[in-house]
């Protein structure tokens, strides 16, 4: 199926979509937050069109207008963000369709020389996995709520996404290891993380019965190496 078929972004539904236990896309507004972060790739995709269609006319008629690279880098910078944005929306569906949200106590990092990190502690175990979210700062407080609370749907390993409780902004992280990872799990902002109580789970009703929690509380958190 192209890539450009709105069919290949959606979760399956019907009769041979049931599953045994809740994923994160059967939450509404998790659906819909992926929705809106995969459509936003087309404003990336027309603002890049409109900076290199503005360099026709300077081209064409300015010849030795200095603003022509500015033009041009502006409107590639924005077509390559729309196509991140594409792929890691397909990502971010793939991981949200397999899995459950799950509750962690965490600690937001502001950036430093190495950029942002969220430390996330296993519910119950009080392992750390430090993770690079991958946001602007502006949206650096959706990290940061008063809570201290973040849900997770993802593999340690691999990545995954991030979001404030109610699953309703999207925020793809990838894990962090080696020395930087020990780095951020001596940080004194995380010292008291694995004292925290374990944080209430995630509730998402499914087609196939009542709320209920998650029947597998997800992979636990590895420490950092």
């Amino acid at each position: 199926m192209s890539e450009g078929s709105g069919d290949a972004d959606r979760p399956e539904t019907g009769a041979g979509a049931v599953r045994a236990r809740p994923v994160a896309l059967d939450l509404p507004g998790t659906a819909d937050a992926l929705e809106r972060y995969r459509t936003s790739a087309w404003r990336w995709f027309g603002g890049g069109a409109a900076g290199v269609c503005s360099m026709v006319f300077p081209a064409v008629f300015l010849q030795g207008w200095s603003g022509f690279p500015t033009l041009g880098g502006l409107g590639g910078a924005l077509l390559v963000g729309g196509a991140v944005v594409r792929r890691r929306a397909r990502r971010m569906r793939r991981v949200l369709g397999a899995g459950p949200w799950v509750a962690h106590s965490s600690v937001a990092l502001q950036r430093g020389s190495s950029g942002a990190a969220v430390v996330l502690s296993g519910p119950g175990t009080g392992e750390l996995l430090p993770l690079a979210p991958s946001t602007p700062q502006w949206r650096f407080p959706l990290l940061n709520g008063p809570g201290g609370m973040l849900w997770w749907c993802g593999d340690p390993r691999m990545g995954g996404v991030l979001a404030p409780p109610g699953g309703t902004e999207l925020i793809w992280a990838r894990p962090v290891r080696g020395r930087r990872a020990r780095s951020i799990a001596a940080r004194p902002q995380v010292s008291g993380l694995r004292t925290r109580p374990a944080p209430p789970q995630p509730q998402i009703a499914t087609g196939a019965g009542p709320d209920a929690l998650p029947d597998e509380p997800g992979r636990a958190p590895t420490p950092p190496r």
